[in-house]
């Protein structure tokens, strides 16, 4: 299983200065796109609503890297929550 080793966070929380770093990176790159959505007339709220889903996309397909063998069978990690597993059972039914 991968493991991540580096921490973008204290202890108490906070950010690392690794942390504020990707949070300037992440700022730029969506700034131009949010504003050219937002210039042309879709309201701020509903442009970052959908940016923040494709974020969340990003993460779930590292995430199912971590989660399934490169065969595609999953791994057994007792982390995972229910939810996962009970969503990847009907996925499974489903077919």
């Amino acid at each position: 299983m991968k493991t991540f080793p580096l921490k973008l966070f204290t202890e108490s929380g906070q950010y690392t200065e690794e942390s504020l770093q990707l949070d300037i990176e992440v700022y730029q790159a969506l700034f131009p796109i949010l504003s050219k959505w937002v210039d042309a007339g879709y309201s701020p709220r509903d442009v970052a609503h959908v940016m923040e889903h494709s974020v969340f996309d990003l993460e779930l397909n590292e995430m199912m890297d971590i989660l399934y063998n490169k065969d595609g069978t999953p791994r057994e990690i007792k982390e995972v929550h229910h939810d996962v597993k009970k969503n990847d059972e009907q996925e499974k039914t489903a077919s």
